[in-house]
């Protein structure tokens, strides 16, 4: 198997694959103090939940974060993540990867998708410096991965200062506890189990968002930075409008999913900091809302 390809591979793992443009948010002047930000709490008699959503690649310039954010974690005994990165981070995570990204019925990338798709890709394909031969025998939502996972490394972002990635190692440092909410081969059966027609629908929503990055990326850290949630969900979550279905696979049903796990974490006698990608806690689907519909009193921050 080619060197990039498992590079690729394992750039979008410690993405954790999930709700692209909120991956790539990014600031040269780092996270700015005062003002709201992208972190919740949610008091019960047992514990504090806090609920934070996630920027999953940063630059080293992005810290310090926020003293709010800071002091999350400081409280919280368990830190809760999409999945625990030490299992996408194996070997063994790594080729399940890429044996499910492979055709083994002699398929091609070319066939499984529409030709003025194809000639698309190719052209923003060549752009990254990639090739589409590269990707002949590959499965189209791994072409649309890898085209992100590209995407990021022009553009100088690194998982490692992702905001997962972050408190992870931190973490781990200081023996809090850790809970991954999914394992990574549910994560990659979420693309691989998509049926052909969401497969191209996803190429075509990534090759949307890629062109978002340079008009769009300042306006977008800024409302992360101060908490503005009115802008975020119409930048964040306007790029499913066109992708019901992709919609409802990767943020409802996960966030569903999801709220049967945060219900039983707030009976814990442990403050608990919960880590995902901003798009599952926001708007009418997000967990959030979810939370307040329970009768939660949740709080920004």
């Amino acid at each position: 198997m080619p060197k990039r390809m498992r590079r690729i591979a394992k750039a979008f793992v410690f993405i954790c694959l999930i709700l692209f443009i909120t991956s790539f948010l990014y600031s040269q002047n780092g996270l700015h103090e005062g003002g709201k930000s992208c972190l919740w709490k949610v008091e019960t008699p047992n514990n504090i939940v806090y609920l934070m959503g996630s920027i999953h690649v940063l630059k080293k310039e992005n810290y310090p974060l926020k003293s709010s954010i800071e002091r999350a974690f400081a409280d919280a005994q368990t830190l809760v993540f999409e999945i625990n990165l030490d299992s996408a981070e194996t070997g063994r995570a790594q080729m399940m990867i890429l044996n499910r990204a492979l055709y083994h019925d002699r398929s091609t990338l070319k066939e499984s998708i529409r030709e003025e798709i194809y000639q698309l890709a190719a052209k923003k394909a060549s752009e990254l410096g990639l090739r589409m031969e590269q990707f002949n025998g590959f499965k189209p939502w791994f072409f649309a991965m890898s085209l992100m996972a590209m995407k990021i490394q022009t553009l100088g972002f690194d998982p490692n200062y992702g905001i997962d990635k972050y408190f992870f190692s931190r973490a781990k440092q200081t023996q809090k506890e850790i809970v991954g909410l999914e394992s990574i081969e549910y994560q990659i059966g979420l693309f691989d189990e998509m049926e052909k027609k969401d497969q191209e629908q996803l190429i075509l929503q990534t090759l949307e968002e890629l062109d978002l990055f340079g008009s769009e990326i300042h306006e977008l850290v800024h409302a992360w930075e101060s908490g503005d949630l009115k802008t975020l969900e119409e930048m964040v979550l306007k790029s499913f409008k066109e992708y019901p279905d992709v919609y409802r696979r990767f943020i409802c049903q996960r966030n569903i999913n999801w709220l049967i796990q945060i219900d039983e974490l707030l009976k814990r006698n442990k403050n608990v900091l919960i880590i995902v990608g901003a798009g599952h806690l926001l708007g009418e689907d997000g967990i959030v809302a979810a939370l307040r519909q329970r009768g939660y009193s949740v709080e920004q921050l």
